[in-house]
């Protein structure tokens, strides 16, 4: 019997592509840890960001670029390649990260990432946490889960 890999159904340059972003490097938003800060360039924008919630991957994203003004929770839908086809909850480099703000369906896709940085720093992912928290807006209130996140950030 043929053991199943996972991969069989998907078309040769779809599995090319997925190999590539292994060999090319990034992170899974559910292997950040608490108070770590992600740092992605790509060619017109610096953002930062913070894991609030790994569950449904949302980040606290402020950004240098024009896109993002202000620090905002969105959801990180993940990394493509311009395509239909996302990876999931993975930010990669020569990729496009696709996002879209928790409460509205504005949607965000980059241009190709060029490096990723990870760092620990708890005063900076709380102050934009914070940040984000107090800009977002108020349409759709954010789960449970995010609040109960910034209070174990803060230690409330």
């Amino acid at each position: 019997m043929k053991e199943n890999t996972g991969r069989e159904g998907w078309a040769s340059v779809i599995l090319a592509l997925w190999d590539k972003s292994d060999e090319d490097g990034g992170v899974f938003l559910k292997d950040v840890g608490i108070g770590q800060v992600i740092e992605v360039h790509t060619k017109d924008a610096i953002y930062q960001m913070v894991v609030v919630d790994k569950e449904s991957d949302f980040v606290a994203v402020t950004s240098d670029g024009e896109h993002i003004a202000q620090p905002e929770v969105w959801c990180l839908i993940g990394s493509t390649w311009g395509t239909a086809v996302i990876k999931r909850g993975f930010v990669g480099v020569n990729m496009r990260l696709e996002m879209q703000m928790a409460d509205s369906r504005r949607t965000l896709i980059s241009m190709n990432v060029d490096t990723i940085k990870i760092w620990e720093n708890r005063r900076q992912a709380a102050v934009l946490v914070a940040a984000a928290k107090e800009n977002r807006r108020r349409k759709t209130p954010l789960p449970q889960r995010f609040f109960r996140w910034c209070s174990k950030l803060f230690g409330k």
